[in-house]
């Protein structure tokens, strides 16, 4: 009687602890998904990459492998060696338009 009650109560502990752990791994996961990159880049697009030894450089997408991995190519030095990267280190890029303004000066 005395050892039929203290494994159900270790059955009943164990079970609570593995519902406990299932929720917080839901909530990592989703706070995971949130902050990822989950875009898609097409081939020929311009993208940053993330260089942790210089500031982000634009480079163009040549071809993507798979889901997650695409291969790269520096967009001003064509001859440069082509890279394979993965998309965590990939931004969108947006081109900025700098027009030319004339200051006027009003007296």
């Amino acid at each position: 009687m005395f050892v039929k009650e203290k494994q159900q109560q270790i059955e009943d502990i164990h079970q609570f602890v593995r519902n406990k752990i299932q929720i917080v791994s839901d909530n990592m996961k989703a706070r995971y998904d949130l902050k990822s990159n989950s875009a898609a880049f097409k081939d020929g697009e311009l993208e940053f990459i993330q260089n942790y030894n210089q500031t982000g450089k634009v480079h163009k997408i040549i071809h993507k492998i798979n889901d997650v991995v695409y291969r790269i190519r520096d967009e001003k030095n064509n001859r440069k060696r082509l890279k394979v990267v993965h998309l965590e280190r990939l931004a969108p890029y947006k081109r900025t338009l700098k027009l030319n303004v004339q200051e006027e000066h009003i007296f």
